[in-house]
């Protein structure tokens, strides 16, 4: 993903073509890596639960959206919207290859513990709470 976005970054204006090939491997690439995210999510978290963990999930990156706006569009105008796009892409790149080192991420099949069973709570409760009279 972050490959399409470099070569997007670094596609001549005269070389249109480029930039949509490079939009074209990104676009590609956002089910294959958001795929197994959704899978881990739906394998680890109780059915109970999934609709709100899911919800929490979306909800926060479509937060992320207008914030993300808000920094890029002054970056942009001071680096320049190429340099922008070759930035995100190597940062792209950065936290996939960073991934690869983190144990925990790596073996993230190997440590799963199962599903919670039904009504079962995913954290234990250390804090009681007491329903108003």
């Amino acid at each position: 993903m972050g490959l399409g976005i470099i070569l997007t970054g670094v596609a001549p204006s005269t070389m249109f073509w480029l930039a949509i090939a490079g939009n074209a491997i990104a676009g590609f690439m956002n089910p294959i890596t958001n795929g197994p995210l959704f899978a881990v999510l739906q394998a680890t978290v109780a059915p109970d639960y999934q609709g709100r963990v899911f919800t929490v999930v979306n909800s926060l990156a479509s937060a992320m959206m207008p914030l993300s706006l808000a920094v890029a569009g002054p970056l942009a105008d001071w680096l320049g919207i190429r340099a922008w796009y070759v930035i995100g892409g190597l940062s792209c790149v950065a936290m996939g290859v960073a991934a690869r080192f983190v144990p925990a991420i790596v073996n993230l099949e190997q440590n799963h513990r199962g599903r919670p069973a039904q009504g079962q709570a995913l954290v234990p409760a250390t804090v009681e709470v007491v329903a108003p009279m």
